[in-house]
């Protein structure tokens, strides 16, 4: 092979029906209940209930027709809303979706189940779903989901005898999918059911999170605002599955549809999720159609932990043992502690997790700073209240109660042993915007005002449109130059600029940015390769083998690192054994498009050729 150098850098750069009385369902063994204290009655009525559950990823609460917002028209989902039992703001305790999802099937919080992010953790064995409950009591259970962060790798599927992902899931080339997929798949298997066969789906949509796609039938209803085209669209394809619903004549349905998270849309310098934990991320719709016959007592706010135990005595399933989450027909406390945190300012930026704790009216946050609210005067926060002399008691009390419930030891310990995504996997959801960097002390972390973050934030995402539209990298190269002079521990930012380097050819800078890159996060295999990469282009082979041997050291089967290797010994040490023994094990574990000139290789050193 020649061209060994452009080899190496080509591969790194590669590389709604009507709801009558029930009838009891027939049953060998006494109906399960949730609890002996339960208030739900000890018969079903024939004819179990099913269930279609619908999350709508990055809903925020003023983005439904039913709030008054006026932002965006959704007659289905008002209808629903209309009909059935509609809460405004119910709550998240994590601005992202695999976390979110997570306490959706739990009832847990995120510190407890700990899915922390959307690349790096799974729910534990250990833990029992929602989704098991209903396949335990004799239900057929199916879910379609509509991104990669919500695939099998995260264990979400537990419970589902059918966990379907469309052409997205890893590998398939795509990192999301259109909602009029998600809705055929759904419509399509409940047709395959037999018509009196109980079912539990979860059907998720994700046409609100960004990359927004062109909805040439809704876009022109609301131009410069895609993300209300695209709640649209969402609600049209909710009408479809409710008039679909209102066909099957074998069953009689309940729906539950709830947001995971909001999304900023500029509010308090948040563009997009997972930094802040303002109303706009946090507060998201949930309907439960139709109404239960039975009032949902508990005082406000409710939250996404809520729903698993509602649902349970809802439907009569069995209880999974203790829960964050409260039973909505329940009487409870209207002042019940309700902590949130994230740590994709962690993840992102190496500054502080963004803590924060709900408590009635109060709404406290922690993160380089603190702030305080109060929500029944003012819903929006605009007033920050933590500088008020007449709130210094309230202000006290909430930070002795975040800090007990949202230790930063603990947020650690829940972080700790996080899964490893293969590089498939990890270039799939960084093309949905998830970036996955291990958190270590977090008590040490740089201090940061959350506002000021989401603030850089923007920018630097300016900066990549500008030059997705220009082509002109100075000003990108300068955004990234800046952000990573305010937070040098920004490993993710570092590796998207070192990726930008290498393609604009500064072969020198890419060096100094994937050698502090490598420094920070030593068992990042993918910026030690493309460290070694960049040795090699600098005419260092002794140094590039070595950072390639290390690579090895950690994961031998890297098909990456044995093939460069093997570049290395055939084109610059001189050592053709051991270049053959390297290509060999490369075409083993992945050969790609350099296949066959790799075969070419060996078989003239074999054959006694150069």
């Amino acid at each position: 092979m020649t061209g060994g150098v452009s080899s190496v850098l080509l591969l790194l750069l590669l590389s709604m029906g009507a709801c009558g009385n029930r009838d009891a369902k027939q049953t060998k063994e006494a109906p399960k209940r949730r609890s002996e204290t339960s208030v739900y009655p000890a018969f079903r009525p024939s004819g179990a209930p099913s269930l279609l559950l619908v999350t709508i990823d990055t809903w925020r609460w003023d983005y439904v027709g039913a709030s008054g917002s006026g932002k965006v028209a959704t007659p289905a989902l008002d209808r629903l809303a209309r009909e059935g039992a509609y809460e405004p703001e119910c709550e998240t305790p994590c601005p992202l979706t695999t976390p979110a999802h997570a306490t959706i099937m739990t009832g847990l919080w995120p510190i407890h189940h700990r899915v922390l992010d959307c690349i790096s953790y799974t729910l534990p064995q250990s833990l029992h779903t929602l989704a098991e409950a209903f396949q335990a009591d004799g239900y057929a259970t199916a879910a379609f989901v509509s991104s990669l962060s919500l695939d099998r790798r995260f264990k979400l599927d537990r419970g589902f005898s059918a966990y379907d992902e469309g052409a997205m899931a890893f590998g398939g080339g795509e990192s999301s999918r259109d909602g009029n997929s998600t809705t055929e798949s759904a419509m399509a298997f409940i047709s395959g059911r037999k018509p009196d066969e109980p079912l539990f789906l979860w059907a998720h949509y994700y046409d609100l999170h960004l990359p927004y796609r062109p909805r040439p039938d809704f876009d022109p209803r609301y131009p410069g605002n895609p993300y209300a085209a695209e709640t649209a669209f969402v609600d049209g394809q909710i009408a479809r599955l409710v008039s679909y619903l209102a066909n099957d004549k074998g069953r009689n349905w309940r729906i539950i549809v709830v947001g995971d998270h909001g999304e900023g849309l500029g509010d308090h310098h948040e563009m997009g999720h997972g930094m802040a934990l303002y109303r706009s991320t946090l507060h998201v719709p949930l309907i439960l159609w139709p109404k239960p016959e039975r009032p949902l007592a508990h005082p406000r706010p409710w939250r996404l932990e809520d729903i698993d135990p509602t649902v349970r005595d809802w439907f009569g399933l069995s209880a999974a043992g203790p829960m964050d989450g409260e039973d909505l027909f329940s009487s409870g406390r209207a002042d019940r502690p309700l902590p949130s945190f994230t740590i994709q300012p962690s993840v992102q930026f190496a500054v502080n997790p963004c803590l924060g704790l709900r408590e009635g009216r109060w709404m406290y946050m922690r993160h380089g700073v603190e702030e305080l609210y109060d929500l029944s005067a003012d819903p929006g926060e605009t007033e920050d209240l933590s500088d008020n002399p007449k709130e210094k008691d309230p202000l006290a009390g909430m930070r002795s109660r975040c800090s007990a419930m949202l230790a930063l030891s603990a947020i650690q310990r829940a972080a700790e042993n996080p899964s490893s995504p293969s590089p498939k996997e990890l270039q799939g959801l960084q093309g949905l915007g998830y970036i996955g960097i291990p958190v270590s002390n977090m008590a040490a972390l740089q201090r940061a005002d959350i506002r000021i973050v989401c603030d850089h934030e923007a920018a630097i995402e300016r900066a990549k449109r500008e030059y997705a539209r220009t082509h002109s990298p100075q000003p990108m190269r300068d955004a990234y130059e800046a952000l990573l002079r305010k937070y040098p521990r920004a490993v993710g930012y570092m590796k998207d600029y070192g990726e930008l380097l290498i393609n604009l050819r500064d072969i020198g800078r890419a060096l100094e940015v994937y050698s502090r890159t490598v420094q920070l996060n030593p068992d990042d295999l993918e910026s030690l390769a493309n460290l070694g990469g960049l040795y090699l282009a600098k005419g260092r082979p002794e140094k590039a083998k070595e950072v390639f041997e290390l690579v090895l050291s950690k994961n031998d089967a890297d098909p990456v690192a044995h093939k460069n290797l093997g570049i290395i010994y055939a084109n610059f040490l001189n050592d053709p054994a051991k270049a053959v023994a390297h290509y060999k094990r490369y075409l083993e574990l992945g050969p790609d498009s350099d296949a066959n000139m790799v075969r070419q290789y060996i078989s003239r050193v074999e054959n006694g050729g150069h």
